[in-house]
């Protein structure tokens, strides 16, 4: 049995690094390890193009005496012949 030329700590820096260069499973596993590496900003700028979606509209709605488009009423509703009053 041969001596061992690295502590633990070594060989488990190895260990990953062999992982993370996606040595396991070769082609698709370096694919598999640029994919996942993209996968974290493409959450990040989804996430965050939500929430300020999210916030976008929560202002508009707090917004005082703003109205909302559903309450709008058309000015051609507003002066039909049921609106007229007979005087």
């Amino acid at each position: 049995m041969a001596p061992r030329t690295r502590d633990a700590a070594a060989e488990a820096i190895a260990l990953q690094r062999w992982l993370h260069g996606g040595a396991l499973l070769g082609m698709p596993g370096r694919i598999l390890v640029f994919l996942s590496g993209l996968a974290m900003p493409v959450l990040f700028a989804t996430g965050l193009a939500a929430w300020l979606l999210r916030r976008r509209n929560r202002r508009r709605l707090a917004m005082p005496g703003r109205r909302s488009p559903e309450r709008v009423v058309p000015a051609e509703a507003s002066t039909g012949p049921a609106s007229r009053s007979v005087a």
